[in-house]
């Protein structure tokens, strides 16, 4: 059978999670375990991860190599009580919300604050707490009156459920691996294991969840952050513990490595059986979970999208992938750097998976995995496979930490150079003619600087620095630009010194964007005052100070310095300037206005976030917004490559291309202008012409000079897609290109990018005889017969086609070659339509989540400067959260960009993987 998950309803799916679950142990799941659902989220914020009952083996084998005298004999242990813990340690806020207190060192308020400044250390593990206070935020924990009416009961972890959790309910000695050492660990000390390097330590807590989760949906467990807290041993409770639900040891020293040890003395948080002692330093315990082993049965009818899906994965996708896939992506080297034997559920794969999860769904789809020399799977199962990972890529929400991701230090666009130019001095550059050519939206990481770049900027700052300091019968030459750079000085006592070093200070703060750092002033003071020697003008050693402004790093590039930028962990919000910053440089493209930096100065920017917006989207500048991230988002820049064969378009010059062009912009303009609803993008009832578009659209009655906007009468034009721009960027020189259509519409419009050619795919028979032969369709039609060819093209194919009345430079047509045009189509699920309007009004009705998802992506994606991730797809949520209820008005988009953590916060780099 092929077919997904999104063909299955919602009652079958709650069947198959009720009959099918099982505990790992082959025994059939309780009442209780089928109801629950895989993670919860408490009264306090606190989420829990559902464990259920299983077996594994505790303690360490003598053969692993890191045992310990106290961790042996490894024997197994069965857990018969399901139970919930902590996804993460306890956090400083959700310990000072039930306890009223926080005794953590390293919080803003605690003597280690120092450490942390710029921060959030509310997502911190607390820390500093004694046992005998972790005991007691558990019982008020149960206190509180909407826990207790739940029925929830929470307590420490015992020793065996603590180690089961690190290890996932898995038979291997450890859940993420085969062993473990100090190069993998985290931990608060500095001391390495025996003969191994020295780890990534820290000095100072970390944010939790900051690595992958463990096959329980666990976060940090084993060493990837300390687990700060310390246990009770007995040397011999390994060997006399329980065969089931073993309570934990009764007494011994203070000092535990279970679950396996990096041969240090660092404390490692264990289990319930805690040293309430004081010792020497103060306090013992560090951190802690808890563990809710009492709660209300939950109903079997409500699962959660993970736990919906996770019986399917289990039954059928993951031995798929591992018949087929793990022999290459799995292990120790997995080829590409893509293991999918990391993945133990399905909401593994809708989360940390989702970016290498797409890539198997398109492998798969385009018949290029297994590589064809492997035995290759029934077509039926990888059919279903394919569907399984689109619908778990779609149906499971995105739950983890929150992780703002990175951004890289990014170099103005030639664009955002010229406007900073304008805003900062008042003096007109041509970019476009002055430096050289670099995408409007590319990433950061794009944005290079090459020497002959940097050759061009250091050619433009000389010039532009002569013409503002320049003089001419006494008078400055530019004399708003004077102005900006000399302004107003204090009064008539201040001295030449103090004159020049506030000019500097004010004119260096308003470059960086920030306020000039008194060494920054200082060297820049020298440099005037050298410039000036030799019988100069003070102003011309201004002027050497402008040069030097003008090629300085932090004039060029966006600067945002982070306190600890190799970590990945360290997850701090931005301050007011570097929001100023963002924002000015996503709306206007270009530096903060004098509001704007007034704000920052004082702090209170984010208090007026809504305000300023607002005024920003108002103002003339703000159609930089849609003319540049149209261009990133629509690929205009093709269309200024696109050359249409003049012997069968003779009606096509450049003033045409730029007319076509213009429309677009204009259009793009008024939705956001008018504040119009993003599904006006893809079905409008007006656009822009002039009289020459006009009649090559076929309009009557549009007459006079320039470009005026018009209404639409139902036809088939409406909306981007009709616009002759895009029609031509997705033509070939001699004809329409449906295929070329069709991918546009599902990279650009739907957010989903067919991928690549097979290897060997065979190319389109275009000679004079085929031609002849029969339509483009029915030519198209029998190309894809080819099997290779089929699964990409048949949803391409069908949206290209929709398009092919419009020939290759958008104008209307019935015939092609003699042929009368087919432009109907049919869409996985048996969505038929026909034409521009019928898919217009699907792209409105059943394809508009796609649409708004795409639309939303790309606009984050262009307001970050970096490509959008797994880890943001909460905020991806929120944001089309928000614009559902505002009716997708567009500025509910760029507010909701704005308002995001990954906007609004950033964290160091990490070494992303493939």
């Amino acid at each position: 059978m092929s077919w997904g998950l999104h063909y299955l309803p919602v009652v079958t799916l709650v069947a198959m999670l009720a009959t099918s679950a099982s505990n790992g142990t082959g025994t059939a799941t309780s009442v209780a375990e089928r109801g629950a659902r895989r993670v919860i989220t408490n009264t306090i914020g606190m989420k829990l991860a559902f464990a259920p009952a299983g077996a594994f083996s505790m303690g360490s084998s003598d053969a692993s190599g890191d045992e310990r005298a106290d961790e042996g004999p490894q024997h197994p242990v069965k857990i018969t009580k399901p139970f919930y813990i902590g996804i993460y340690e306890v956090t400083q806020a959700e310990y000072r919300k039930v306890m009223g207190a926080n005794p953590s060192y390293f919080s803003s308020e605690g003597k280690g604050k120092a450490g942390v400044i710029g921060l959030d250390t509310d997502q911190f593990p607390v820390e500093r707490v004694k046992g005998n206070e972790a005991d007691d935020f558990c019982r008020k924990l149960s206190e509180l009156p909407e826990e207790k009416s739940a029925g929830r009961v929470y307590r420490l972890p015992t020793e065996a459920e603590w180690e089961y959790a690190c290890r996932a309910g898995t038979t291997t000695e450890f859940s993420l691996g085969d062993s473990l050492s100090s190069l993998q660990a985290n931990f608060n000390g500095d001391l390495a294991s025996d003969g191994a390097k020295r780890g990534p330590f820290l000095a100072r807590p970390t944010t939790v969840g900051s690595y992958r989760a463990n096959p329980f949906g666990l976060y940090d467990m084993h060493g990837n952050v300390s687990e700060w807290c310390a246990d009770k041993y007995d040397p011999g409770y390994y060997g006399k513990s329980a065969p089931e639900d073993p309570p934990g040891p009764t007494g011994g020293s203070g000092r535990v490595l279970r679950g396996g040890a990096w041969g240090h003395d660092a404390d490692s948080c264990r289990s319930a059986y805690r040293d309430h002692s004081i010792d020497p330093y103060g306090y013992r315990t560090r951190g802690f979970r808890v563990v809710l082993s009492a709660w209300k049965e939950l109903p079997a009818s409500a699962p959660s999208a993970a736990d919906a899906f996770d019986p399917v994965f289990q039954d059928s996708v993951r031995p798929f992938v591992q018949d087929h896939c793990v022999s290459c992506h799995g292990g120790r080297s997995p080829k590409g750097g893509l293991a999918l034997d990391d993945f133990g559920h399905a909401a593994d794969v809708a989360t940390i998976g989702r970016k290498q999860w797409k890539l198997v769904r398109d492998k798969l789809l385009a018949g290029t995995m297994p590589p064809a020399d492997e035995e290759q799977p029934p077509a039926e199962a990888s059919a279903f496979v394919q569907g399984w990972i689109e619908d778990a890529l779609t149906g499971i929400p995105f739950t983890g930490p929150t992780d703002p991701g990175h951004e890289t230090i990014r170099r103005l666009n030639r664009a955002e150079y010229g406007n900073t130019i304008r805003d900062l001095l008042g003096v007109q550059i041509n970019a476009a003619e002055t430096l050289l050519s670099d995408d409007v939206g590319a990433t950061a990481g794009a944005l290079t600087l090459a020497p002959v770049q940097m050759e061009r900027y250091m050619a433009v700052a000389a010039r532009v620095s002569a013409e503002v300091i320049a003089l001419k019968a006494g008078k400055p030459v530019h004399p708003e630009a004077h102005a900006r750079v000399f302004g107003a000085v204090s009064g008539d006592g201040t001295s030449k010194v103090e004159t020049v070093r506030e000019i500097v200070g004010r004119l260096a703060s308003r470059a960086f964007r920030r306020p000039a750092t008194q060494a920054e002033i200082d060297r820049l003071s020298d440099l005037a005052e050298e410039g000036a020697k030799g019988g100069k003008t003070n102003g011309a050693g201004i002027g050497a100070v402008l040069e030097a402004i003008l090629v300085s790093p932090h004039f060029l590039f966006r600067v945002e310095e982070d306190r600890h930028p190799n970590d990945p962990k360290a997850v701090r919000s931005l301050n007011d300037h570097e929001l100023a910053t963002r924002m000015s440089y996503f709306i206007w493209s270009s530096m903060p206005d004098d509001e704007l930096f007034t704000l920052a100065g004082e702090g209170s920017l984010s208090k007026n976030l809504a305000a300023q917006i607002a005024r920003m989207l108002e103002g003339p500048k703000a159609t930089a917004l849609t003319e540049h991230f149209g261009e990133a988002w629509l690929q205009l820049g093709l269309l200024r490559n696109a050359a249409p064969d003049k012997g069968i378009f003779s009606g096509f010059d450049d003033a045409l291309r730029e007319d076509m062009e213009t429309e677009t912009r204009l259009f793009l303009a008024a939705i956001a202008r008018e504040d119009r609803s993003i599904l006006d993008l893809v079905d409008a009832n007006f656009t822009f012409v002039n009289p020459r578009l006009a009649r090559h659209y076929g309009m009557k009655d549009v007459a006079g000079d320039g470009f005026r906007r018009v209404a639409l009468d139902g036809g088939p034009r409406g909306g981007l897609l009709t616009h002759a721009s895009v029609l031509t960027l997705t033509s070939n020189p001699n004809r329409t290109s449906p295929v070329k259509r069709g991918k546009w519409v599902l990279q650009n419009i739907l957010g989903a990018p067919p991928a690549a050619p097979p290897p060997g795919a065979s190319v389109l028979d275009e000679s004079d005889a085929v031609v002849a032969s029969g339509s483009f369709r029915a030519r198209l039609e029998q190309h894809r017969k080819n099997p290779r060819c089929a699964s990409c093209h048949r949803k391409m194919d069908a949206l290209g086609f929709a398009f092919e009345n419009f020939d290759a430079i958008g104008r209307w047509r019935t015939e092609d070659g003699g042929f009368p045009i087919d432009a109907s189509g049919t869409l996985p699920g048996d969505v038929n339509f026909r034409g521009p309007r019928e898919l217009r009004a699907l792209l409105r009705g059943d394809l508009r989540e796609a649409f708004v998802r795409c639309f939303t992506e790309k606009m984050l994606a262009y307001a970050l400067g970096r490509e959008v991730e797994h880890y943001d797809e909460p905020a991806v949520e929120k944001i089309i959260g928000a614009l559902r209820t505002s009716g997708y008005r567009f500025s509910t988009l760029v507010i909701e960009v704005i308002r995001s953590e990954p906007f609004r916060k950033r964290r160091g780099r990490r070494k992303e993987t493939t």
